[in-house]
């Protein structure tokens, strides 16, 4: 199970991400990615809070790839090893769940082997609800973490796509 942890002990944050086989599944190998939709259960766990959505936000092929993608991005700029100033610029890379349950962006941090996540849940998805407001969490992972977590998603990916 692909999750992301934060780099204290005890962990004090986690974001776990699972593509789930559910009446929303919606693929079929023959469509394109944009047109194959697959249901994510995503679970925040924060100190002693749970967050779970209502109902489970759905993304299609196309945007799990482009999640991947982001997240292969990210990494491989950390790995580049070049010294990072204050100040200096790094790309953002952005992504989140097709109906906004989610928004995740993934940047470099300034010291080595370090990524940091910001993380804003939209709280109507988790309560199912009219009010629309989001709640946020900014953390440090480490790139070998993050790394894994994106290996363990193109693992499940990987299942769906051989086995449908």
């Amino acid at each position: 199970m692909p999750i992301i942890k934060d780099i204290y002990t005890p962990t004090q944050i986690e974001f776990e991400m699972n593509l789930v086989e559910n009446d929303s599944l919606s693929y079929d190998k023959d469509r394109e990615d944009f047109m194959n939709w697959i249901p994510i259960e995503t679970i925040i766990k924060e100190e002693d809070e749970l967050y779970a959505f209502s109902e489970m936000p759905i993304f299609s092929v196309s945007g799990i790839k482009q999640f991947i993608n982001a997240i292969d991005q990210v990494v491989a700029e950390n790995n580049k090893g070049e010294e990072k100033l204050i100040g200096q610029n790094h790309d953002e890379f952005p992504c989140g769940a097709t109906e906004g349950e989610f928004h995740i962006i993934f940047k470099n941090a300034y010291e080595e082997n370090l990524i940091y996540v910001e993380l804003w849940i939209n709280t109507a998805c988790l309560k199912n609800s009219k009010t629309n407001y989001f709640k946020g969490f900014l953390f440090d992972v480490f790139s070998k973490d993050l790394e894994l977590f994106n290996l363990s998603l193109k693992e499940q990916l990987f299942h769906f796509e051989y086995n449908s």
